[in-house]
């Protein structure tokens, strides 16, 4: 660089200030692009011991669901699938008909949805009915969108990993200051 002119340094300050923004952006998109739907309640809730069978089960999600690609699977405490059937949300919400001759047992209703941005989510919640032994969960799939569900799911980006982006972004900026110094 020459140190007669100021463009050289200018054009430096310039590429710093655009690096500082764009690590900026992508910090504050960063939950916003990790972040999925999230089942947030259900009706019995996840765990429930019930005297008889529930008319309709509830899922109540964070967003709204697309139609014709949801699917719930209610299975036996053993694994065995006792009826799978196609699902239609009503926004954010999916009703299930509980299905006649299920009645005393424990049961995981395993949902598989998709979000209003085309990702696939998947979870479960447990019920017992009519005082059958105790619920002993299966560990819970990861659902297509990379996070594991079981009951509620969280959506958003971990501390850590958010963590982690700052320390890279500011990283970045340390490295960019020192070769600029060096090189003035």
């Amino acid at each position: 660089m020459t140190h007669g002119s100021g463009r050289p340094r200018q054009a430096w300050v310039r590429t710093l200030s655009t690096l500082l923004i764009a690590v900026s952006a992508l910090v504050a998109m960063a939950p916003h692009a990790m972040a999925h739907t999230s089942l947030i309640s259900s009706d019995p809730p996840d765990g429930a011991r019930l005297d008889g069978p529930p008319a309709v089960v509830t899922l109540v999600f964070d967003e709204d669901l697309l139609p014709g690609a949801n699917s719930v699977a209610i299975n036996l405490q053993d694994g065995t699938t006792a009826v799978s059937l196609p699902i239609e949300p009503t926004g954010s919400r999916v009703l299930i008909p509980w299905p006649a001759g299920l009645d005393s047992g424990a049961y995981q209703v395993a949902y598989r949805v998709v979000s209003a941005d085309g990702h696939p989510v998947t979870g479960a919640i447990w019920l017992t009915i009519d005082g059958s032994d105790s619920i002993t969960p299966a560990p819970a799939p990861a659902s297509a969108s990379g996070s594991s569900t079981s009951g509620s799911s969280s959506s958003g980006v971990s501390i850590p990993v958010m963590l982690l982006l700052v320390v890279l972004g500011g990283a970045g900026v340390i490295v960019t200051l020192v070769l600029l110094r060096r090189r003035s």
